[in-house]
């Protein structure tokens, strides 16, 4: 898992039971959750060089409960790109470019494409503060989807190296 200085990730759950007299139904969602120190502002994000960050992506698949993959994205902030490695997740690798946005550099999204079952990962994210940079971590959400009805949702986090 990612080893950040600011950004925490986790579970959240919520159990249910209707209130009538006699509970007719229960339900259980579990799900994750991403936060960090927000960038201060848009000029807090650099104009020029790359960075490489490094974490982890966890993921509540639809056939496979939770799975975790490894997570790096190569960031040139030049061109407002990231060159996007999911690793591993529910054996599968995900690659593609992600656009940091136009108007907020500070949030960035793209797709990436599976290498099995016609999978495909959706990512949006944002910066967060580090120890050592006002960009030196990373979070965010991932929505997957595949052939035969495959879908999982859930978050990714990692650390400037």
């Amino acid at each position: 898992p990612c080893q950040c200085d600011y950004t925490r990730w986790g579970f959240w759950l919520i159990d249910s039971t209707d209130s009538t007299a006699s509970p007719t139904s229960h339900e259980t969602i579990l799900g994750t959750w991403v936060a960090g120190r927000p960038v201060g502002s848009i000029s807090d994000v650099p104009t020029t060089g790359t960075a490489t960050y490094a974490g982890h992506v966890i993921a509540n698949i639809n056939s496979a409960g939770f799975a975790a993959g490894g997570f790096s994205n190569t960031v040139n902030f030049g061109t407002r790109t990231g060159a996007v490695s999911v690793t591993n997740l529910d054996s599968t690798n995900y690659t593609g470019n992600v656009s940091l946005n136009t108007a907020d550099p500070r949030n960035f999204g793209g797709t990436l494409a599976g290498s099995t079952g016609g999978r495909s990962m959706a990512l949006q994210g944002s910066f967060f503060q580090g120890k050592t940079s006002p960009v030196g971590e990373m979070g965010g959400s991932v929505a997957i989807s595949g052939a035969n009805n495959y879908l999982g949702s859930g978050i990714f986090a990692a650390v400037q190296h």
